[in-house]
């Protein structure tokens, strides 16, 4: 299990991770964008539907990575409070 954790420690801290997590987000965003909500079975509405899953796996993967990480530092994390910062805004999001 540590070993794990410490690929996931590795993985999250790399150079690009971040960089090709935000291109995803604009990938995604654009994606959302363009879907037709008048034809809704349109062809380009069901490509962009695989595309949909594609960006969940993508999102899931980095959650599970990032969660992964908080649990080998768990206490330094909790420590700085940097983890109730990104659940707090999203919870806040999802109020307003």
């Amino acid at each position: 299990m540590f070993r794990v954790r410490r690929f996931c420690h590795f993985v999250v801290n790399l150079r690009y991770f971040d960089l090709f997590i935000m291109i995803v987000i604009c990938a995604s965003s654009i994606a959302l964008a363009a879907e037709d909500p008048v034809h809704e079975r349109s062809t380009s509405n069901i490509i962009l539907n695989y595309f949909d899953f594609v960006f969940t796996g993508v999102f899931t993967v980095e959650l599970v990575l990032k969660v992964s990480t908080v649990l080998r530092h768990q206490t330094a994390f909790i420590a700085q409070r940097t983890a109730c910062k990104p659940f707090s805004n999203s919870v806040c999001l999802s109020h307003s």
